[in-house]
């Protein structure tokens, strides 16, 4: 598994990262449920598969996942991780 962590610490996903931070603090929401809400919200996604190792965060998953998250929030994610992540708009 070390070469997984190694791509998730590059530095260009941190920085898309930081990137998204102010967006969802925008929103009013966990980084993590701006991240679930997102990919949920892309045409060619059926479902996401996650995990949890606590309670909260499966209270997290499960409120992300009927948040709506507008257009202007959809580009501005969009922009953030440019370049790192690969998708379809």
């Amino acid at each position: 598994m070390g070469w997984a962590i190694g791509r998730v610490l590059a530095d260009d996903v941190l920085a898309a990262v930081d990137r998204l931070k102010p967006v969802a603090e925008g929103v009013g929401v966990a980084l993590s449920q701006l991240a679930l809400a997102w990919v949920l919200q892309k045409p060619n996604v059926a479902s996401a598969i996650v995990g949890v190792s606590r309670a909260e965060q499966l209270d997290g998953n499960a409120a992300a996942s009927g948040l709506q998250l507008d257009a202007a929030t959809l580009a501005a994610s969009d922009d953030a991780v440019q370049g790192v992540v690969t998708y379809e708009r």
